[in-house]
């Protein structure tokens, strides 16, 4: 059954379209949206999560902006939507006009707000879930627990010091996001082990959450740091004296993977006293990427990096990858990667302007679609899920580019 699941998945991925089924301008009237630094999707299919480069038609200065979106698919758009495209496809060729698509999935995407009606700031204050006035290094989601997540974020920024010279500082903020966490646990959100911050002189390449042992870490310019939230204690692991550009944690939490600039990809064990490498991927050179399969293959990692190849690897034979898949562009940037959450494809963005999506089975690609403004310094997001708006089947890519999002809806 799982197998027929699958290729009906990927045939729908096969006959995506190029063209976005429609386009949904994002949400945010105040703002003149550059582009997308961070999206993400809800395994319900029902939240957005995205961070934005804006610039307010205002007075207030250029800056990033998370927000959370509420998708719902809607049962009677669906039908309509599905007879305009009927009575569309009726006509004759010549008498079809220029129409912006069909929203067949019934999707709406709203921002969640948090307008309280009491605030004398400005409106556009109103839509952010939180916002970063420093340049943003890296992101990503952390389930604290079963009721609370949290936004892991490095900001860095520079500062002249009394004798003239620049100095940079990086900031890691950890901050509950009320949107994606149990209604029931909204008094405990301000508690401190929610709410903390981190301060560090230099660079600060990348974060990463882990769950089992409570802990992030930290990749830093010539070492690797774990920092323990429930008891406030970090300590420092080699990295070879080279920049950690990606990491990732085992589902049990006790290992740790580290993709480095200019080196091999390696394996920590963080249960280890010292010594703490027991393993490295010899071919996995400036991987900018690296996750584990944590449900469908636990000892497998798939990695990508500048060299421009998505390859999956298993740690008891890392002389060779398992896989690899082609067609990727990279040309020395840290690009989006995303994970369908069953594991069953891979999709990236190019610095080509193209997303691209392969099957973690075959190692096929399965569809490639470009988007527009390829000189936008923002390289675009995307995330795919099979039941946009929580309704099982609504299968499509979402595409964040410049200030849209191009939802490319997939049918067989």
């Amino acid at each position: 059954m799982a197998r027929v699941e699958r290729h009906i998945h990927e045939s729908r991925l096969l006959n995506c379209n190029p063209k976005p089924s429609f386009t949904i301008k994002t949400p945010i009237e105040h703002y003149d949206v550059s582009g997308c630094e961070f999206l993400d999707v809800s395994e319900t299919g029902d939240r957005i999560v995205g961070t934005f480069t804006v610039n307010p038609n205002g007075v207030a200065a250029k800056h990033s902006a998370v927000y959370v979106f509420e998708v719902d698919s809607i049962g009677d758009t669906i039908q309509s939507e599905s007879s305009r495209r009927e009575a569309y496809q009726l006509l004759p060729i010549r008498s079809r006009s220029n129409n912006a698509g069909f929203n067949t999935l019934g999707l709406t995407v709203r921002p969640m707000l948090r307008d309280d009606g009491f605030s004398d700031e400005p409106s556009y204050l109103d839509y952010a879930v939180t916002r970063y006035n420093s340049f943003i290094v890296d992101q990503t989601l952390a389930r604290v627990d079963a009721d609370v997540t949290c936004m892991l974020t490095v900001t860095a920024n520079d500062t002249i010091t009394r004798n003239g010279n620049v100095c940079s500082y990086c900031t890691v903020h950890l901050e509950p996001l009320a949107e994606l966490s149990d209604p029931e646990a909204m008094p405990t959100l301000n508690s401190p082990i929610y709410n903390k911050s981190w301060r560090e002189k230099g660079n600060i390449w990348s974060v990463g959450w882990n769950a089992p042992q409570m802990s992030i870490g930290f990749g830093l310019e010539s070492c690797f740091r774990v920092e323990n939230l429930l008891t406030d204690r970090s300590f420092l692991m080699s990295s070879r004296k080279r920049n950690v550009l990606n990491h990732c944690f085992s589902a049990d939490g006790n290992l740790v993977y580290m993709g480095l600039r200019n080196d091999n990809v390696i394996k920590s064990d963080l249960r280890m006293n010292r010594d703490h490498i027991t393993g490295q991927l010899n071919g996995a050179c400036n991987t900018t990427f690296v996750r584990v399969l944590e449900k469908t293959r636990p000892e497998c990692v798939v990695t990508e990096g500048f060299d421009s190849i998505i390859r999956i690897w298993d740690f008891r034979w890392p002389k060779n990858p398992m896989m690899e898949m082609h067609g990727h562009s990279n040309n020395c940037n840290r690009l989006n990667v995303f994970f369908d959450k069953e594991e069953r494809f891979v999709f990236a963005a190019g610095s080509d302007g193209y997303v691209r999506g392969w099957s973690l089975t075959s190692g096929d690609m399965l569809c490639s679609v470009k988007t527009p403004n390829h000189s936008n310094p923002i390289f675009p997001r995307a995330v795919y899920s099979d039941c946009w708006g929580g309704r099982p089947g609504n299968s499509a890519i979402i595409m964040a580019v410049g200030d849209s999002m191009r939802v490319h809806s997939l049918e067989l």
